[in-house]
């Protein structure tokens, strides 16, 4: 029977083998595989890839899972396709067009189109730590670039918030940060909430236009 010839990788020959020189070239082939690095898991990247669809004239964005985490319609490029995005606007019922609105998660930009194109009264701020997110949504789903209305910012929600700057000087904040499952939103718990909070100046009676609106992806939430 023909011997197989047994090799390794590269770094399974720098970092998996033992450290034997007394073995024979013949020996030390032999135990490449035996010796090379095993690892229990596979490594998750740090961003689920990015894939897209059409149907019926609209165009879906998911992270590599069929959950649709952005939608636009093609005739209607700057327009609200999906319905919970829809209800993320309802906060335009109750106070004035604020100064500044932000979005915590960029997705397809529907919700940053839309406010840039139509209240045009405010800068318009989305916040999205995935670089790859930021070309899509400009190169698939019509985001225009910056300009002194628009500003998309490559960085951590989390961060965001926690950001003292930040504080006091957003009118309306708009949470839509899903994961590649789209089961809910990454900052949906209490402590997020607080913190984002701090993120919107607080309400004044005397002054509607100055109250603060906070909104919930989860279940189109609206916290004035």
């Amino acid at each position: 029977m023909t011997n197989l010839i047994k090799r390794a990788s590269a770094e399974a020959r720098a970092f998996g083998r033992k450290n034997d020189n007394r073995k024979s070239k013949r020996e030390r082939d032999e135990d490449d595989l035996a010796n090379a690095l095993r690892i229990d898991a596979p490594r998750k990247p740090r961003f689920a890839p990015m894939t897209f669809s059409e149907e019926g004239g609209v165009r879906y964005l998911h992270f590599g899972t069929e959950w649709v985490q952005g939608a636009m319609r093609l005739r209607k490029p700057e327009h609200i396709e999906l319905e919970y995005a829809q209800q993320m606007m309802a906060w335009l019922l109750f106070i004035e067009t604020p100064a500044r609105i932000v979005q915590l998660g960029l997705g397809a930009a529907a919700l940053t189109k839309f406010c840039h194109r139509f209240l045009k009264r405010a800068k318009v701020e989305a916040v999205e730590l995935n670089p790859a997110v930021v070309i899509a949504a400009r190169a698939m789903f019509g985001l225009p670039y910056d300009d002194a209305r628009l500003t998309v910012t490559e960085r951590d929600a989390w961060e965001f918030v926690n950001d003292r700057s930040n504080h006091g000087t957003t009118g309306a904040l708009q949470i839509d940060i899903y994961d590649a499952t789209a089961r809910g939103p990454v900052l949906d718990n209490v402590r997020s909430i607080a913190r984002a909070a701090l993120a919107s100046p607080p309400r004044r009676a005397s002054s509607p236009s100055t109250c603060s609106a906070i909104i919930l992806a989860s279940c189109a939430t609206c916290v004035i």
